[in-house]
């Protein structure tokens, strides 16, 4: 076995995060999408790893913090960027999305305690602001409803950390995952409060239930959402040559009025796409320019989700 010091920069990196407790997979290298899925797990629709077995192909449902299974992956994949599952590594992540996002982060900061903490700058000159998650109170992933270039990352979520490149720059922090990760401040409880708060939208409001109605409801939303994900990602990689960004931008929309509905994160939304649009032969930044302007318009028509 490859020992840890022959390991890659974003290896032992990887590595180092793991030993923090912070659960770790690999992401496409100079890309923010999870490895493709493998063809047994696309054409079962496998539900994640401890449903096949498979260990590599299943974005943060393969996160982990074994050492063994990381050098595997990084000695596979040296170029891999490294993504970091929120829940599992009890973290909760404000994502600002560039300067805009770093502005109005100023602004709600200005008359709200915000204790100051871990910070990653993102290559679009943004920041991820890492808090500790609350275990009485899950931040949930959130488009777009802090402000308008502000994002959530929580539970069913995840991040891609420092030393990761993208073409347009790197994620970079100066921090020590061994030390760093053991102290954060808290996840600002009025960023849970303003999350809480209702909002106008066109989505009718889930009808109260008594037992154990409100957890079948939610397991049939769950499933709704789940089949319509794999049916825009099928379409997509499935589609012939001359029609595939047509099919890309019409399942991005498709997928952004779910997201708007509040059910589906925009990560994994983008994720699942752009891994169909290469399966499908699509040029990355070409797709991820396409995947982002479906996703804008059809988050301006938020879906009615059946209840």
């Amino acid at each position: 076995m490859v020992h840890p010091t022959e390991l890659s920069e974003l290896g032992r990196a990887a590595l180092a995060y793991a030993w923090a407790d912070l659960h770790v997979f690999p992401v496409r290298p100079r890309g923010k999408a999870p490895l493709a899925s493998c063809s047994h797990c696309r054409a079962t629709r496998c539900s994640g790893p401890d449903h096949c077995g498979h260990g590599e192909c299943h974005g943060h449902l393969d996160a982990t913090t074994n050492p063994t299974r990381i050098t595997t992956w990084w000695t596979r994949w040296p170029r891999c960027n490294i993504g970091i599952a929120c829940g599992p590594s009890n973290l909760a992540v404000v994502d600002l999305d560039g300067p805009a996002g770093v502005r109005q982060w100023q602004e709600l900061t200005g008359v709200r305690a915000a204790a100051r903490t871990l910070t990653t700058r993102t290559p679009r000159g943004g920041a991820h602001l890492i808090y500790a998650a609350r275990p009485d109170r899950p931040l949930r992933n959130s488009v777009r409803e802090l402000a308008g270039d502000i994002d959530t990352r929580g539970t069913g979520g995840y991040i891609v950390a420092p030393p990761s490149r993208r073409p347009n720059g790197e994620y970079s922090g100066i921090y020590d995952p061994i030390t760093d990760f053991m102290d954060l401040p808290a996840i600002p409880a009025w960023v849970l409060d303003e999350l809480d708060r209702p909002r106008p939208s066109t989505v009718k409001p889930r009808t109260a239930t008594t037992g154990g109605g409100g957890q079948k409801s939610s397991r049939r939303r769950a499933a709704y959402v789940r089949a319509v994900v794999q049916a825009e990602v099928d379409q997509v990689a499935t589609t012939p040559e001359g029609g595939r960004n047509f099919a890309l931008f019409a399942a991005a929309e498709h997928l952004g009025e779910i997201v708007a509905a509040g059910a589906l994160d925009t990560e994994l939304a983008t994720a699942a796409l752009l891994d169909a649009a290469i399966t499908a032969g699509l040029g990355e930044r070409e797709a991820e320019r396409t995947i982002r302007s479906g996703l804008d318009r059809g988050q301006q028509h938020p879906r009615e989700l059946p209840a």
